[in-house]
């Protein structure tokens, strides 16, 4: 709950009205829509009409109570979302509709979404992924495909009954299904874009998938902090589409620094900063965060290793936080784990730092094994080496674990992954 100190100011009951009618007309069309009795993409396409004339009344409001209105609408505090957690503790993002507004409208026309279409997420509703995936349904007035839990059977049945148009999805999700052979026998010719969003997807994999559907892969940037920043467009190239997460939305910016802050020529790799109407207002009651996590004082530090080309299509490469300091050299796991994962017996791997006394860190690899199956180190390392991976970057030690730790949307939680 926000502090009653945190809160927006009251906006009066007109501003109210108007916004609590717009919700409940919503609900209702949405209701007869189901019954067949009427087409709720004209309600959700003229929607923003409501916002007009929360305007109106703002500026037709007395003068001291124009503290609220719109002003309360679209900067107030709607969400508190939180961030996954996957190298530290969650912390919670203040979002507004100004930030969920800006994404939604800049990126819709992008992913080109229509009102008869079916959607399809697989990310959960309570994770900023799949609450997005909503907000774009509800503008387009698309229906929702509902996957009431991930499990790669369930998935893959729901896309072969339910023939999305549209399918957002992470690629582990997909990769899970492929390794499985669960897609076998499936007809999935319904879909006609699937974005890929909430981590690093394999070229292959986005080329292999796109072959499959008969369709397009798109693929998406984004952040709890930052909603969505980057899409790769359908009239880019197959290159673009599957090897990077494409080009800034409208409305956001998007620029590589070293670790010293300083510009880097396209192509080289540093920590990828975003600035624009979707990034966060701050950390709920963490103004050290908050302050630690803009450089400039407006340019938000995602955390995140990348480059970006002349041409302004961005590439992820790692997290910051994952880089491992081996003898002063610094080390990238993200190659290292997505050669690790090629591994038959591996469903997935992460590369964490151990404390070393001479060396400082070293690598230690924990993996999850497919059922029936066995790894040992100097296996792996064989592996690697067939793989033709450096040696340099082979883990030194393995742990496995029985299941590893992730988020809903199949990112691995290193937090949680511990090496005394």
């Amino acid at each position: 709950m926000i502090p009653p100190d945190r809160r927006p100011p009251n906006p009066g009951i007109a501003p109210r009205l108007v916004l609590g009618l717009t919700v409940m007309t919503a609900g209702l069309v949405l209701a007869l829509d189901n019954l067949g009795l009427v087409d709720s993409s004209l309600f959700f396409r003229y929607w923003p009409l409501a916002f007009v004339i929360l305007g109106v009344l703002k500026l037709t409001s007395p003068p001291g109570q124009r503290s609220g209105g719109l002003g309360f609408v679209l900067l107030g505090v709607f969400l508190l979302a939180f961030t996954s957690g996957t190298s530290a503790s969650p912390k919670a993002v203040l979002a507004s509709n100004q930030t969920a507004l800006s994404t939604i409208i800049a990126a819709k026309p992008i992913l080109g979404l229509e009102a008869d279409d079916k959607i399809m997420s697989v990310a959960s509703f309570t994770h900023m992924f799949g609450m997005m995936v909503v907000h774009w349904a509800l503008s387009c007035g698309g229906a929702l495909v509902l996957l009431p839990q991930f499990r790669p059977d369930l998935y893959a049945d729901l896309v072969d009954a339910a023939k999305p148009d549209v399918l957002f999805t992470a690629p582990a999700h997909v990769a899970a299904c492929q390794q499985a052979g669960l897609f076998e026998g499936k007809d999935l010719s319904s879909i006609r874009t699937a974005i890929f969003s909430g981590a690093v997807c394999p070229p292959k994999l986005a080329a292999g998938f796109e072959d499959l559907i008969g369709g397009h892969v798109q693929q998406m940037y984004g952040m709890t902090e930052a909603m969505c920043m980057a899409v790769t467009r359908r009239s880019d190239g197959e290159s673009v589409r599957h090897g990077s997460v494409g080009s800034a939305i409208p409305g956001q910016e998007l620029r590589v620094r070293s670790p010293d802050g300083e510009p880097l020529s396209p192509g080289e790799e540093g920590e990828l900063q975003v600035r624009g109407g979707a990034v966060l207002g701050g950390y709920l009651d963490n103004a050290e965060a908050t302050r630690a996590a803009f450089a400039d004082g407006r340019w938000f530090r995602t955390g995140d290793l990348g480059a970006i080309d002349e041409n302004g299509n961005v590439t992820i490469s790692g997290r910051l936080k994952d880089v491992v300091n081996r003898g002063g050299i610094k080390i990238n796991p993200a190659d290292i784990e997505a050669a690790i994962d090629r591994h038959p017996a591996v469903v997935v791997s992460a590369i964490v730092p151990m404390p070393d006394e001479v060396l400082g860190e070293k690598l230690c690899c924990f993996v999850e094994l497919v059922p029936d199956t066995e790894l040992d180190l100097d296996k792996l390392c064989a592996f690697l080496e067939t793989a033709k991976l450096p040696k340099r970057r082979w883990p030194e030690r393995l742990e496995i674990v029985e299941t590893m730790p992730l988020t809903p949307t199949r990112k691995v939680i290193k937090g949680k992954l511990r090496v005394d």
